[in-house]
């Protein structure tokens, strides 16, 4: 949703379906020969068209022919040439960027690369991205095979722990709350513009999200389809969707990170038959989608050593004091 309200903004070009080179693991003083730069190129086009048959094949062409004309290229340089000319054929904008779901390991090689740059995380209420993940799970499980919801919620605390750390090396990221963008759109809009220093833009002329090719999303959600825009009713589905189980132990998981981003901690009474070691089982099972999905692209993002132990599996899967 962040994605496409962004690009509502004719200074800002979103790309849509990511192309993973903060993923690729290129150091942000790496130099790249001509014949060395459009292979990377190429590789990233191929995998976006197999990803969105949509992407057209053409797009990097004209990019691909200039490499071919230089000599070198930074890694730092190319990636940025690469998003201007995705996002070329739609507007010209002032800033480019794109999305990356996952760990949020990518913002520590993103600043090296760009130290001006700037950083918006999303975050929302842990216990709806449970509750939506399991939507999706259920959806589409049988399809792509996709792994348990109780992955999502560990990439959720470790995405909030590692911005956090890095925060902490005095750099600047802009928070927005999903809850807050769907209940106070123009506000927190507002609040985006000023920090990505362009120019206003009032979302509220404007009924539908669309992506790059114009097609309208009709959800903000895996509740629910069919809604244009922004819909301010996605929120809080955990109450009624979460088992007790899955409630005690996310009280025990994520309850600090709860309180951190100022989410009311207003559990239901839960029953003597959610007991803790329930939990743990829960733990346990997370803990084995964190091991089968080791090799996933955004698992593979290395952060700087001195944080290696803060956000490491071992780290990560233990409960607080709750």
């Amino acid at each position: 949703m962040l994605n496409r309200i962004l690009n509502m903004n004719p200074d800002v070009g979103m790309v849509y379906q990511q192309t993973d080179y903060l993923r690729e693991g290129f150091e942000a003083g790496e130099l790249f020969e001509a014949k060395d730069a459009v292979e990377v190129v190429s590789h990233v086009q191929a995998r976006t068209t197999l990803y969105d048959p949509a992407f057209s094949a053409d797009c990097l062409q004209e990019l691909i022919n200039t490499l071919k004309q230089r000599e070198r290229v930074g890694a730092g340089e190319l990636y940025d040439l690469l998003l201007r000319q995705i996002v070329g054929p739609r507007k010209q904008p002032i800033v480019v960027g794109e999305k990356y779901a996952g760990r949020s390991s990518e913002v520590f090689l993103f600043a090296e690369y760009f130290p001006d740059g700037k950083i918006i995380q999303i975050v929302r209420d842990p216990r709806d991205v449970m509750a939506s993940e399991k939507q999706r799970v259920k959806a589409y499980n049988e399809k792509i095979g996709r792994p348990s919801h109780l992955l999502t919620v560990y990439d959720w605390k470790v995405g909030l722990q590692t911005v956090a750390l890095f925060m902490k090396s005095e750099r600047d990221v802009l928070r927005v709350r999903y809850e807050d963008l769907v209940q106070y759109p123009e506000a927190e809009t507002h609040r985006i513009w000023d920090y990505l220093d362009v120019k206003d833009y009032d979302i509220s002329t404007t009924t539908d999200l669309v992506n790059d090719a114009g097609d309208v999303w009709t959800a903000n959600s895996s509740f629910e389809v069919g809604v244009r825009g922004i819909n301010a009713t996605m929120t809080r589905r955990w109450l009624n969707e979460l088992t007790e189980d899955e409630l005690v132990f996310l009280r025990a998981f994520v309850a600090a990170e709860i309180d951190e981003m100022g989410y009311a901690n207003d559990w239901p009474a839960l029953g003597a038959s959610s007991r803790l070691e329930k939990s743990h089982d829960l733990l346990t099972a997370m803990s084995e989608e964190v091991e089968l999905n080791k090799t996933a692209p955004y698992a593979n993002v290395l952060v700087p050593p001195r944080f290696a132990d803060a956000l490491s599996a071992e780290s990560i899967l233990r409960f607080g004091d709750h």
